[in-house]
């Protein structure tokens, strides 16, 4: 039986669940010609959600133009429901936004408009506390 886990639920943690057996299952690969005969480790995830519940809690949602072309797939008015401006409000309530530090956000150049975010859903989402030195450059 599986128990809440601090590496799946804690933000600062999440990426850490990719070194913890007890989230996962850990399955060899065939030999990779391309890296020259190697076994690479297949990551599983052993939770509802399967391995998306140990991406490192990584929030993505796609640009304005992404949804009003999605939409425009869809004849007539049936596809307005996917344009941006009617899938906000919705983005708006899966997440509470938490705006990085303002030392974080000037060391790494971080910009956000937190008009496109929400402030109460119980799911959080926010910048790591510390960023690898790459990301800034």
């Amino acid at each position: 039986m599986l128990e809440n886990n601090s590496f799946v639920t804690t933000a600062g943690t999440g990426y850490q669940g990719l070194f913890d057996p007890n989230i996962q299952f850990l399955f060899p690969s065939a030999p990779q010609t391309g890296l020259n005969g190697r076994i690479a480790d297949v990551r599983v995830g052993k939770m509802l959600g399967g391995s998306s519940g140990m991406n490192g809690l990584q929030v993505h949602r796609g640009q304005k133009e992404d949804y009003d072309r999605w939409a425009s797939y869809f004849p007539g008015n049936s596809g307005s429901s996917w344009k941006w401006n009617n899938m906000l409000p919705y983005f708006k309530k899966a997440w509470h936004f938490h705006p990085p530090s303002s030392d974080l956000a000037a060391e790494n150049n971080i910009t956000y408009d937190s008009q496109y975010w929400g402030m109460t859903s119980n799911i959080h989402a926010s910048w790591p506390t510390e960023m690898w030195p790459f990301v800034s450059e």
